[in-house]
């Protein structure tokens, strides 16, 4: 339970705090690592890759982020695949950002996340904005806002594909 607090804590954080978040979440390897309890390392390390990218650390987190998936379950790894996706684009790779959107897609399908779909969607969205495919942009943004809007979820992620939504009709 601890170490679930702390990776919260740390996730919380990354889109207020980067230097805060990435404490809590070298706090929490550190007990995870003296426990020896790998998926809560794995886990951990998701987060860790996440802000990491969010500090233009790309290849450090790409790195992070390709040792954590060792220590979690498939089911678990979309969101491991999805900040992927993310430093594949920050580096400018956009076809490899699209394969790992499109596998966050596949594990959604295949374990019935919907979150990880729409996440998918919203990814794939993005990606064909950057492509100026501003028909593809918003035909993907639309299928990820409703199926936000199915399951009830009004988080930042599905803030920012509204935002893109509405950058593609401005666009188009």
């Amino acid at each position: 339970l601890r170490l679930q607090i702390i990776n919260d804590l740390g996730y919380y954080y990354h889109t207020r705090n980067l230097n805060l978040a990435l404490e809590y979440i070298e706090l929490g390897l550190g007990e995870a690592r003296e426990i020896k309890n790998s998926y809560w390392e794995g886990r951990l390390m998701v987060s860790q890759g996440a802000i990491l990218l969010r500090m233009e650390e790309l290849d450090l987190a790409e790195s992070v982020l390709k040792a954590a998936q060792l220590k979690i379950p498939e089911s678990e790894t979309w969101l491991l695949l999805t900040n992927l996706g993310y430093v594949y684009e920050r580096k400018g790779m956009l076809g490899e950002a699209f394969v790992y959107a499109s596998k966050t897609l596949e594990l959604g399908e295949k374990y019935g996340d919907s979150k990880a779909v729409a996440m998918a969607y919203s990814d794939m969205s993005n990606l064909f904005w950057k492509q100026g495919k501003f028909d593809y942009a918003l035909n993907y943004g639309l299928k990820s806002l409703n199926i936000f809007d199915e399951i009830g979820l009004k988080d930042l992620d599905y803030d920012f594909t509204l935002h893109l939504v509405g950058q593609y009709l401005v666009d188009l």
